[in-house]
């Protein structure tokens, strides 16, 4: 049985071709969405020009905050992150508002992607694949813009090794030199 009369058979293939086209853009849609914006984020950060983020200087506010990380196997799946600070104090009740010297939330990084932020001193880690990762942990100030200290972020990170979900091993940054 052919299309019904006076519908030409062009009409049906370009309407299939459409629904099918569709179909595709609202899959690639859903399933391409971080590709494309880590694609974009890496194509905007050439050597030359690095993305740059917002910081907020804490000279002159107080004791400098500080940052150390340390990484603990989870009993069940990946790994547990701890944050210890210094003259720093998470305020998730003031998240969105103006900076208050000593306060914020810290944003969590792996490979350079932005995964979470933190309103505590523990997170949990999980579903990182197997390889060597970066995990890297900055202050922020309540302002969502990045603490720094002379210029530099007030961050940690380590090196983790992954093998099957599991951390097997994890390189703590280097100490840091006091400034």
């Amino acid at each position: 049985m052919g299309p019904p009369r006076g519908f030409p058979r062009i009409g049906l293939r370009w309407a299939a071709c459409l629904l099918l086209g569709f179909a595709l853009g609202g899959i690639a849609r859903h399933y391409s969405g971080p590709w494309i914006r880590r694609l974009t984020r890496e194509a905007r950060e050439t050597p030359e020009e690095p993305l740059t983020r917002p910081m907020t200087e804490v000279a002159g506010d107080g004791p400098a905050p500080r940052l150390s990380i340390r990484l603990h196997p989870d009993p069940l799946q990946g790994m547990n992150l701890e944050l210890l600070t210094e003259h720093f104090r998470f305020s998730p009740e003031r998240a969105g508002s103006r900076h208050v010297p000593g306060e914020g939330h810290a944003g969590i990084q792996v490979n350079g992607n932005k995964i979470a932020r933190c309103y505590g001193p523990w997170f949990h880690l999980r579903f990182l694949p197997p390889g060597t990762h970066l995990v890297e942990v900055t202050l922020c100030a309540n302002d969502l813009t990045e603490l720094s200290l002379k210029g530099v972020p007030i961050s940690d990170h380590a090196i983790v090794r992954v093998r099957a979900g599991r951390a097997i091993e994890w390189i703590p940054s280097p100490p840091l030199v006091p400034i």
